[in-house]
């Protein structure tokens, strides 16, 4: 038990260097949900919360693709473009067919990301992504209710 502690406290040491922005978006998204549930006035923060999985999917790629040098910078940024959409009235996006084809093209571009030239590892892959995304959903909610339970 001791080594499965270290193991996955080294595991989120090696994250925080690999993906920060990553990190630091779900942090955001997190405080902005606690807040969103705790304090109805004012602003409401549904609209912001529900582009989550865009944001996520475009701090990945440019993490993947930005890699080292000036390019770095373009993935710093893309963490901070969700500050934009904070102050932003983005009701009437989150409730067009805009945002459902959004989250089509996330996905897809998460999916296709591998480049694989064979079906076979591509649709490992995809399986795979699948498998990620329903169980970040699955503890996300059980972080949730943990959170709603405890307020």
């Amino acid at each position: 038990m001791e080594n499965r502690l270290k193991k996955a406290g080294q595991e989120l040491a090696k994250m925080s260097v690999y993906a920060p922005m990553e990190i630091f978006i779900g942090v955001t998204f997190f405080i902005l949900w606690i807040i969103y549930q705790n304090i109805d006035e004012g602003y409401s923060y549904d609209s912001v919360l529900a582009l989550c999985p865009q944001f996520f999917v475009l701090t990945f790629i440019c993490n993947k693709l930005f890699r080292n040098g000036l390019g770095r910078i373009i993935y710093y940024l893309s963490g901070f473009l969700l500050f934009m959409f904070v102050m932003a009235n983005v009701d009437a996006f989150v409730h067009s067919a805009g945002y459902w084809f959004s989250l089509l093209i996330a996905f897809l571009v998460l999916i296709s990301y591998g480049w694989y030239r064979d079906n076979e590892r591509f649709a490992a892959h995809a399986v795979r992504v699948l498998l990620n995304i329903f169980s970040a959903v699955f503890i996300a909610y059980a972080l949730c209710l943990a959170v709603v339970v405890q307020g």
